[in-house]
Parts: structure tokens; sequence; C-alpha cells
């Protein structure tokens, strides 16, 4: 009994966990809570780290300090092998719930183990052994569990590049930049309406029919950016019986279709660009190099996915910044983020906030825009979008672009950051999903004029099963109803081409 209530506790801090190996151990919480005393003064604690046993919130605030921390990591590392062991623990069952760390060094043999103080496991210690020695890293209110295994594994990993990641400077000859976002042409889906009997606008038409529309607006002299929903493959991969949507693309036809919009930069920080393990990574990014399109997002390597693209023009710069948000599958199941040592995608919620700040204190007059794939299938805005927005404000963005979700999302402010927190779709050939999820069926694509310092929204048709997977610019009597989703406190402005667009200053 002991032993799986010291496991369940080492797993994840839950009270109940907690509570219950008190009583076990000491007879009562009242006497389990005078032996954490009496072992916190031993140690040298602060008294104000030991006022319960649990960590929840009472009359006399408990507090932590990264000096006891430390105390008390050097005092695991003293214990018995045998014991210490105990450490490595990633799995128990308490009361019928099966817990887990989210932590994922010890699961990679990073680390020997960790133990931290609550759930979210931004407060704790991890273990390692470095020349035949115990060390331990002490953590204390990080802002994210994947933040803390990025900094512990670049100190564990032999060879590790912990530091500042590459800028790829970029000299524009015109103002204009584009953004569209979740781009794929759709052979998965494809083959999925093949065997079904249902034909499409690829099995039809090719490559070319469905940017017959948007062509004109990816202007050869523009800087066009794009999100890129796939990865170059083939066959089976070994995520086929694990995700639900394992996309791979056809590299020959795809890239020649970019090349004929002008593409200039694909974003790959998302969650299709490792869906078939890193080498089919590496060889999308090496392919991408080969055909003149540079990549953002991901990399053969933590630091590598880290990369910024600077945009000069005249005497202005713009900061590229590029990733997918945590997700505890994507970390624990699909091994989907660049680490030291393994080619991924660049996570938003580990080193992105502490590259932004680096950035702008060297570049103070830059503007920093992050593109950030994030949130749930035609789903609303989610609190961890919201969270991860406003600590890359703090940290110095000025503008974040978000996809991921399928779906426009509105257009919010954090302080006089603008934050769109999704555009939908690009060029996306999936069925999608707006009737039966009741979503207006619609996406926007994003010209950024740095002349004007003006950007522009400008929404689409996104419903691919009305379009024959050709997405079009709203008709002006459309565009009234759809500018109304961001409320009526932008102007409105039309492009070239009749291209309709609300006007976002910044």
């Amino acid at each position: 009994m002991v032993y799986e209530l010291v496991t369940a506790a080492i797993v994840a801090s839950v009270p109940d966990v907690i509570l219950n190996l008190a009583e076990y151990l000491y007879g009562s919480n009242h006497k389990a809570f005078i032996g954490v005393q009496h072992m916190g003064r031993t140690l040298g604690l602060t008294a104000d780290t030991t006022h319960n046993i649990t960590g929840r919130p009472t009359k006399r605030a408990q507090r932590t300090y990264l000096a006891d921390l430390k105390k008390i990591g050097a005092a695991y590392c003293q214990l018995p092998n045998e014991v210490f062991s105990l450490l490595g623990a990633q799995h128990a069952m308490f009361n019928g719930h099966w817990l887990q760390k989210r932590s994922q060094l010890t699961k990679t043999g990073k680390t020997l183990g960790s133990i931290f103080q609550d759930q979210q496991e931004r407060t704790g210690l991890l273990f390692w052994v470095a020349k035949r020695q115990k060390h331990v890293l002490a953590v204390l209110d990080s802002p994210h569990v994947a933040y803390a295994d990025a900094l512990a594994e670049d100190m564990v990993t032999v060879d590790a590049q912990p530091g500042t990641p590459k800028v790829e400077s970029v000299t524009l000859t015109s103002p204009v930049v584009n953004f569209l976002a979740d781009t794929y042409f759709g052979e998965d889906y494809t083959r999925r309406r093949k065997r079904h009997g249902r034909e499409d606008a690829l099995q039809k038409f090719g490559y070319s029919h469905s940017f017959e529309k948007l062509r004109p607006f990816f202007g050869r002299d523009a800087y066009n950016v794009f999100n890129f929903e796939a990865v170059f493959a083939q066959g089976v991969s070994p995520l086929d019986a694990v995700k639900p949507f394992v996309l791979d693309a056809a590299a020959a036809p795809t890239l020649a279709e970019f090349k004929h919009l002008h593409f200039n930069l694909a974003m790959l920080g998302n969650n299709h660009a490792n869906d078939y393990g890193s080498r089919a990574l590496s060889t999308t990014l090496t392919q991408f190099n080969q055909a003149g399109i540079s990549t953002i997002g991901a990399g053969n390597d933590r630091l590598e996915a880290r990369k910024i693209v600077e945009l000069t023009y005249g005497n202005q710069q713009v900061a590229l910044f590029n990733g997918y948000w945590y997700r505890n599958p994507a970390y624990n199941l699909f091994d989907f983020y660049a680490s030291a040592d393994h080619a991924g995608v660049n996570c938003l919620d580990t080193m992105m906030a502490d590259d932004i700040r680096q950035y702008k204190q060297s570049h103070p007059g830059a503007t920093v825009i992050v593109s950030a794939h994030w949130g749930t299938d035609y789903g609303v805005i989610k609190p961890a979008q919201r969270t991860t927005a406003e600590r890359l404000v703090r940290a110095g963005a000025d503008l974040i672009i978000g996809h991921g979700p399928h779906r426009l999302q509105p257009i919010e402010y954090v302080g006089a950051v603008p934050v769109l927190y999704s555009i939908g779709n690009g060029v996306f050939n999936n069925d999608g999903e707006f009737e039966r999820r009741g979503v207006p069926p619609y996406a926007a694509v994003l010209r950024l004029d740095l002349a004007k310092r003006q950007l522009y929204w400008c929404p689409i048709y996104a419903n691919n099963l009305k379009t024959f997977w050709q997405p079009d610019f709203v008709s002006a009597a459309d565009f009234e109803k759809v500018a109304q989703f961001n409320q009526p406190r932008f102007a409105v402005t039309q492009l070239a081409g009749n291209v309709n667009a609300l006007v976002l200053p910044f």
C-alpha cells in the first residue's frame, strides 16, 4: 500500500494522494504536519514553506523559495539508490484514476526522475547523473512544463546548444507581406474520397485549380508567407494508428505550384509537419530549401526550429516567429516538438518568449510578429490561447496571427497589441465541418503594408464543398456580414482586384 501511495505522490502532486499518504505514514494529518515541519527545520528550510502538507491555500500563505528547493533537491540526492530510483516513476493508479507525469525527460532517458509540488509541473526538481554524480535542477514558477523540460534538456544533453537562434535576414524591395494560413492540397483527403467513389478538385483538375482565384493576390514582388500543414512523405506513418489525421504531400507537384505562386516562406510550426517522423521532416526542410523557399517553425533540433526570419524594408525591421502550442499528446505520445537532439516543430510555450525578449533587447525598434498555430478544430478561443498570447505580448510581440482551428476566430487586443486568434484556412482541401458545427464558412488572407503600417484582413469563402476546393474573396454583400464578426470597430477598404478588407493599424 505504501509503495503505491509513494509512487502516486511522485507521479502527480494530487492533494488526495498526499493526504492518504500522510494518514498511512503518520496516523493523522496533524501528526504529518508536525513531521513535515520538523523535516523542514532539519533541512534549514524557510518557515513559510511548511504551513500545510498539500500546498492548498490556507489562512497562512505557504510560499516556495528557490533556495529551499535546492536544499530539498540536495537531500534527495543523498538518498540510497534503491529509494532514489522511485523518482523515476512515470505512471500510477489511484482510486481508479490513471496518473501520468507530463514531463518527457525521464521517458526519453534524459533524466533519472523528477518530483513536482503542483499538478501542472511548474515548480519542482529534475534529477540526472553526470560524471557519476547526481545533479538536480530546481524549477520555480515555470510558465509551462515544456519550458522547464527544454531548459533541463539543454543542461543534461551532451553537446546541446541552448544559445541564440539563427536570424535569417531578408531585404524587401516591396513593402507588401502576404500571409496565408493552413495550406495543403489534400492528397490524404483525396485518397479517402477515392475509396468512397467521390470526385474532388485534385483528381479532376490537379494542383493548379485551388489557387486560381487567389493567385493574383500573391504578387511576384511581394514577400509571401504560408502555413504548410503537411509533410513531404508517402506510405505508412508511425502515427497512423494513434493520430486521427496524418497528412502527407507529394513534393514535386506541391513545390512546383508554390514556386508558381511566388511563395517565399513556409511556416512549419504546426500539428502535421512531423506526421511521418523526424527523418521525413528533415527531408521536407531540405526539399523546401532546394526549391528556394525558406522555412520557419521546425528544424533538425530545437535551436534550428527557433529560427527567426527578419525582414528589412527601408529603415523598418520585422521579425517573424512561428510555433505550435503545447499539447500533451503531441509531447508525450507523438514526439512532435524539436529537442536538443531531435527534429521537430518549435513550441510556442517553451523558448519563444525568451527568444522574443532577447531579440527585442537587441532590436528595440523592430516589429515582432508571431505566427501561432493553436486552438481546437472549429472551436472557440481557448483560455490557453489567451494565456500564451499574454505571455508573448509581455515578451515583446507586436502582432499575433493565429491559425489552426480551421475557422475564423475574433480579433482581440492584449493591451495595444492585436491578436488575430485564427484567420482560418488558406487553401486546405478537407471537406470542412462548417455546417455540422454551425460555424460561419469563411477564412481570411492577410496583407501587411509596411509603407502604410497597416494590416489588411481580407475574408474568403472557405467551404470547400460549396467552392469545389477553390476559395475566393467574398462579395461586397457577404463582406458586410463577415466584417461584423469582428464588430464595427475597424475601417474598411478595397484593395486591387476588388478585394474587400478590414484595416488594422499597428
